[in-house]
């Protein structure tokens, strides 16, 4: 896992703590390509 980040978002007048892990991986010539993004609603969700 190369990233998380946790914000809030509101749903039918809610707040709603998310949390967003993006998987990112490294070439050979130094660029960096999105392997994997998982949206999950608290911090322990398994990737």
């Amino acid at each position: 896992m190369d990233e998380r980040y946790c914000f809030q978002s509101s749903r039918e007048f809610k707040v709603i703590n998310k949390t967003m892990y993006i998987a990112v991986g490294l070439h050979r010539n130094n660029k960096k390509e999105v392997f994997r993004t998982l949206l999950a609603k608290n911090k322990s969700a398994a990737f």
